[in-house]
């Protein structure tokens, strides 16, 4: 059932008059609760922005999280992270990243080497014309989503 097709439901059914099919206040916050947790996409999405200084790994803000399972961010080597889940949550035949560096002088490249772990690198332009990798991010968003 669509979201529309609920909430027209909801609308046709609700009265204020006192009878044997009269609909109650508690079934309507069900009905409403359960519009309100309908999600159609046809993905799983994680969604993150992202900042790091030094040699810690990422301090993140999880926008959101429909995998239901929590990531756990670690910084590798120097512009070398990663995300691992908890459990084989990854579809890699179905996954796919977004991320959006911050800086017009840098690249954000992601992969994976396991149904539990993706891994994001970011690079910065050098002088020279070289992207060597780097630390140093500060509300970098990122974005992967595993397709149904």
């Amino acid at each position: 059932m669509s979201k529309a097709t609920l909430l027209a439901s909801i609308a046709s059914q609700i009265t204020n008059a006192v009878n044997a099919n009269a609909i109650t206040p508690t079934i309507v916050g069900n009905i409403l609760s359960e519009a309100v947790n309908l999600d159609n996409r046809p993905y799983k999405v994680a969604s993150f922005i992202l900042s790091q200084t030094g040699t810690a790994a990422p301090t993140v803000v999880v926008l959101e999280n429909t995998f239901g399972v929590g990531f756990t961010w670690s910084r590798n080597s120097v512009g070398d992270y990663k995300c691992t889940a908890p459990s084989d949550v990854f579809d890699v035949t179905k996954l796919f990243f977004s991320g959006t560096p911050q800086s017009s002088k840098s690249i954000m490249c992601a992969g994976f080497d396991a149904a539990n772990a993706v891994y994001l690198q970011l690079q910065s332009w050098q002088t020279g014309g070289d992207f060597p990798r780097s630390d140093e991010w500060y509300n970098e968003s990122f974005e992967f989503r595993q397709y149904l």
